[in-house]
Formats: structure tokens, sequence, C-alpha cells
């Protein structure tokens, strides 16, 4: 999926073009997406799994597992420095971080580091810096909200693309009416993990917004990949154009050959 929208967003022209990291490891292995440090602060022991020894434990809670830690920190390695050169080079961006939930859930998740209920919750929608797309909530006119579940978020545009997704103007908060996964006894909306919220929010020095994306398995099969691919990179490219218009004018100045 990430090659597709990688192809896709290519073809948008220079400026659109992203950097792309994948990890084709499962979580089970090494999971990438958590704070190392809390991690060894509630883990100091090999993961105790059947058959698990310490020197073959690939658990990343594991202090004891090299393989875990030598991918666990390569990986973050790698999205520090393209973090960082969003940052000096263009000083703004979108940082997209794609994931996969399983066949019970019918439509896409948007992560923004806050939990559903505080997408109810009017004080804190009008505080543009809790969330990861604080730039664009903070310069949206019609504020906050807009950009979260309204008719300027990336819910919006990747609805209108084609793929259903919550929060939306659709469905604007997460496992309730009239979400459609709602009666899903096993839902789960999944917020934005530690990788969004750690290389997002940070709009104190830079403009780059971030998001999670959680796709549902029947978006991710062979015959529906390309579809969903083209949905992602048209989002991505209505959001750069409608809150980080400025930032694009000069991508494309720096982007000429």
């Amino acid at each position: 999926l990430a090659f597709e929208i990688h192809a896709h967003l290519s073809g948008r022209g220079r400026q659109f073009v992203p950097w792309m990291l994948v990890t084709r490891i499962h979580r089970s292995k090494v999971d990438l997406n958590r704070n190392f440090a809390l991690c060894q602060d509630e883990h100091r022991r090999p993961c105790n799994r059947p058959g698990c020894r310490p020197e073959h434990c690939h658990c990343v809670l594991c202090p004891s597992s090299n393989f875990a830690l030598a991918i666990y920190h390569g990986y973050h390695a790698l999205l520090a420095d393209a973090r960082m050169l969003m940052g000096r080079q263009w000083g703004a961006g979108l940082y997209l971080d794609l994931h996969g939930i399983g066949s019970d859930y019918t439509v896409c998740q948007l992560g923004y580091g806050l939990q559903a209920s505080a997408l109810q919750d009017r004080k804190i929608l009008q505080d543009p810096l809790l969330c990861t797309i604080a730039t664009a909530a903070r310069n949206s006119p019609e504020g906050p909200q807009a950009v979260m579940n309204g008719g300027h978020s990336f819910g919006a545009m990747l609805s209108a693309a084609g793929l259903p997704c919550t929060p939306s103007p659709q469905f604007p908060i997460p496992g309730q009416k009239p979400c459609a996964d709602r009666s899903n006894p096993k839902y789960q909306y999944f917020t934005g993990g530690y990788c969004v919220r750690h290389y997002a929010q940070r709009p104190a020095e830079d403009l780059v917004d971030g998001l999670q994306l959680e796709l549902p398995s029947a978006m991710r099969k062979p015959q529906a990949l390309r579809t969903s691919a083209q949905s992602i990179a048209q989002a991505v490219v209505q959001w750069l154009q409608a809150h980080h218009a400025v930032s694009l004018r000069k991508w494309h100045t720096l982007c000429r050959p």
C-alpha cells in the first residue's frame, strides 16, 4: 500500500514526492510504535512467552534482546533523520503513519492523539496544541474542530475520495452513532500511537502535521490496494493544498530541476 501511495503522489509533481520508511516486521516481534523508555521501565525481564530465552527473545520490551533493540533504534534513527530534514529544509509537511486493522472493521480510523470523547469536548477542540495536526488546527479560519472532524478535515477529504473514515463529517465520533463499526463488540479506536505523537507534535519548532491512519483489511486486499492508495494520495494532496498552501508554493519552487 505504501509503495502504491508513493507512486500516486510522485505522479502529482516533485513537490509531492514522499519520503517513505517501510517495515515488514510484525509487531509481535518488535513493537516500533511504543516509547522505548517507558517500555524499559515497565519490563526489565524476558517476556516469558512460551519457549522464550533471553538470548533469543525478540520482544522490544525485553532489554536482553539485541535483535529487537537494533531494529527499534535503527527504525527510529531513520524517522528522526527524516523528521529533522523535513523541519529544517522545508519547515512544514505531513507525517502519515500507516497501520492495518482487522476484518471486523469497515471504516478507516484517523488518529490525532485525542481520545474519541475529546472530539465531543468543546474546550479541548478549541486548543489546537493538544492534537497532532496543530498547524492546520491553529491556522484554520473555521477553528480546530473543522480540521478534526469537520468539512476541512482529512477525514472529509478521504471520505470524498472514496474511503469512509472516522472522525469525519459522516462519522464525527469514532465508535458512536452513526459510525458503521459501533456494533462491533471488540471495537477499539486507535487514537494515534507513540510515533505520530512524537514526530508530529512540535508546533513551536516547525509546521509539520501528523496523523495515524488505520485501514481495515478489506481496503488492503490486492484487488483494493490501488484504489485505496489513490484515495489516500488524493486526500494528502488536498490536505496540503488546503492547509499548507504557502509551503507548497515554496516546495514547488525549490523542486524545480
